[in-house]
């Protein structure tokens, strides 16, 4: 597979399916080894040939890795949106991505794409991700997998801003603790379930009623056992027994289900309220349906209070766990619990630039930022205007202006890209920046006929310094009257901090 590997931004599996390039990913079917790679599991001990338990895992389990694209940004798009998703591809070696051309507008065919850092000031660095997770990435940020609701520039800046200032394979997020994702892609026995599709599963459903029977969760419910009144009378201190029960009921959604579990068994007073029947329903509604969404069609059906809540509560988060050594029908329900675990940390990040902590809040105006807050940073502006020294001198001078930055976050937002338009004698005609999305224009833009655009990517965390313009000199004793003027034919940009080398444009 190369020198090293990149890996999915959502579940950090590799983006390829493994044992297609010849190397050997299931361990031996002989009875002897199998007894003693399990025995090695019991112990928590890894086997030694990095390879798969072949009683779990087959070719036809590994195919969904396979189906891969990446988002990128394209600087020359048109649009004021520039991110795209690519059409379907595979990771090959060096940290390059081979995508086919997608059906995406912004996409313009680059390939590779280089994952996650790129060496190559044209071309942007591209998030590569499975189908399937950025599916789940959709139904925790939407409740469906209606993928064209996601917006790609805030995306891009997401990833981007999760991605870290290094060479990376993989975003800065917390994957659940698998040790596949290494230099390469090892295939860990005991770890089989992080190549299991995540994807939606209505036969788990037909497992969960076969299994339910034999668990012993059909008799009274918990709400209807006489609680120890002599124990009670042992406590002497409860300090969340000044809890009211309604307030103590909402603190529940908030805490994990390990956290709500220890809450139990630390205080007397949690315990006894969150005995009845009707709490752990609320509870599965809120701690298992948002990752085991098919158990809703199970709740439809079913009449759970003639069911022991509590007890299939901890059962269902208890077989389901993402954990080393994981088997049976539900590894890839433990799968999409790990993903999604990963998906809730970029959801946090899309949201708050979405919502307006990098400056997008909406497209009115084109702006999405606080009035108030533009108003104050350009009272606090110096602007340093120069005289126009012309002859004839107009009759007016007419003047436009335009506000580029209009929130201080915006400064440090990721996904700043400069523009530039020059008309078709190579003059400079227009200037503007585009942030998340949101483009702020002085001058026309390509959407004007003849008009070109250059663009450069403003790197996170940094801003433009000085524009340095390249004027012609003018000859005014020519007879051709466009070489008595001066024009502006190149522009240099610099930025702070001095990191970001300068960028010449000239079209």
């Amino acid at each position: 597979m190369g020198e090293y590997d990149c890996y999915c931004a959502f579940c950090s599996g590799c983006l390829y399916v493994p044992g297609a390039y010849g190397s050997d990913v299931f361990g031996s079917e002989a009875r002897e080894a199998l007894e003693r790679r399990r025995e090695r599991l019991r112990e928590k001990i890894q086997a030694q040939d990095h390879t798969y338990d072949p009683t779990i895992v087959d070719h036809d389990c590994l195919k969904w890795l396979g189906s891969a694209r990446a988002l990128g940004m394209n600087m020359e798009a048109r649009a004021a949106s520039k991110a795209f998703i690519s059409g379907r591809g595979t990771y090959s070696s060096y940290g390059d991505f081979n995508p086919e051309h997608g059906s995406d507008p912004n996409d313009d065919g680059t390939n590779p794409l280089p994952c996650f850092v790129s060496y190559d000031e044209d071309v942007p660095p591209a998030y590569p991700f499975h189908e399937a997770c950025y599916r789940l990435f959709c139904h925790a940020l939407f409740g469906h997998e209606d993928m064209n609701q996601i917006d790609k520039d805030v995306m891009y800046s997401t990833m981007r801003s999760l991605s870290g200032d290094r060479d990376t394979s993989c975003l800065s997020l917390d994957y659940g603790g698998m040790e596949g994702p290494e230099h390469t892609w090892y295939c860990i026995s005991g770890e089989e379930y992080t190549v299991f599709k995540p994807s939606t599963n209505p036969k788990l459903i037909d497992v969960l009623r076969d299994l339910l029977p034999n668990q012993g969760f059909s008799g009274p419910s918990i709400d209807r056992l006489s609680i120890d009144s002599e124990l009670e009378t042992k406590v002497r201190n409860d300090i969340f027994s000044m809890l009211p029960l309604d307030i103590l009921y909402m603190l529940f959604p908030y805490l994990s289900s390990e956290t709500s579990i220890n809450l139990m068994n630390a205080s007397w007073h949690v315990f006894k309220a969150t005995r009845r029947n009707g709490f752990w329903k609320q509870m599965i509604r809120n701690h298992i349906l948002p990752w085991f969404w098919e158990f809703d069609t199970f709740i439809q059906t079913e009449d759970l209070d003639h069911i022991e809540c509590r007890g299939l509560y901890v059962w269902l988060e208890g077989i389901t766990r993402p954990q080393f050594g994981i088997r049976g029908p539900w590894m890839g329900l433990a799968n999409r619990r790990r993903i999604l675990n990963a998906c809730e940390q970029v959801k946090k990040v899309y949201l708050k630039l979405k919502e307006g902590n990098y400056g997008v809040q909406g497209s009115h105006c084109g702006n999405g930022t606080d009035d108030d807050e533009a108003e104050e940073i350009k009272d606090d502006s110096v602007s340093l205007h120069l005289p126009a020294i012309l002859e004839p001198k107009p009759a007016a001078e007419l003047t436009t202006s335009v506000q580029w930055i209009r929130a201080w976050d915006e400064v440090e937002s990721p996904g700043k890209i400069f523009e530039s338009f020059w008309n078709g004698d190579g003059v400079l005609a227009g200037l503007g920046v585009v942030i998340n999305s949101h483009r702020r224009v002085l001058g026309p833009t390509d959407e004007v006929p003849g008009i070109r655009k250059f663009s450069i990517d403003v790197p996170d965390a940094e801003w433009i310094e000085e524009i340095l313009l390249h004027l012609t000199d003018p000859d005014i004793l020519s007879e051709d009257e466009s070489a008595r003027t001066s024009a502006v034919k190149g522009l240099t940009v610099r930025s702070d901090p001095s990191p970001f080398r300068p960028h010449s444009l000239t079209p």
